[in-house]
């Protein structure tokens, strides 16, 4: 399985060995929600890992260039036997940039500041580590450092669980699988 971005959504595809030609295309994971945390544009950031929900992944969402381009991270689950099968996207974002080094005001030189309107507000998941009952999140903050987050396994997945029960209590995108290919 391959998880990439063709923008601005997420596609999953399914290749023979890793050497193989990839697909330019796949089936849609996930896209742009207009109004939200993640209205322009979204990206998978670490590999996913196996969880009782499904495949555990997070992933970055950005707002437009208008609405500030500010990057944040959220969680989606993914089906065990079928990943091309989306059991769970959270509505609101789990990590948002507020932290000083999230919120880079000086000039990076690798970043088009006229992109950022209202400062570089940039988090995006790189890496995704179970380190007994925590899950560390290891992600990029501002174009310009890493930084790492801790979250309780456990109690992560519980919630999830609970959303993928109850949608329609929690608002929440448990159970969309409205992919299309």
């Amino acid at each position: 399985m391959i998880l990439h971005r063709p923008m601005p959504r997420i596609v999953c595809t399914r290749v023979a060995s890793l050497e193989s030609e990839w697909p330019v295309d796949g089936v849609t994971l996930l896209g742009p929600t207009p109004g939200s945390w993640r209205s322009s544009r979204v990206g998978a950031g670490a590999p996913p890992i196996r969880t009782d929900a499904g495949w555990l992944m997070p992933f970055h969402g950005a707002t437009s260039i208008e609405e500030g381009n500010i990057y944040s991270m959220g969680w989606c689950v993914l089906d065990l036997d079928r990943p091309e099968a989306v059991r769970f996207v959270s509505d609101e974002s789990a990590l948002s940039p507020v932290a000083p080094y999230e919120i880079e005001q000086q000039n990076i030189p690798q970043v088009d500041m006229a992109n950022f309107r209202t400062g570089v507000r940039v988090v995006f998941p790189q890496g995704l580590v179970s380190r007994g009952a925590d899950l560390l999140v290891y992600y990029g903050a501002a174009d310009v450092s890493v930084a790492g987050a801790r979250v309780g396994r456990d109690a992560l997945v519980a919630s999830i669980e609970y959303a993928i029960a109850h949608p329609a209590l929690m608002g929440s995108s448990a159970g969309d699988t409205t992919a299309v290919a």
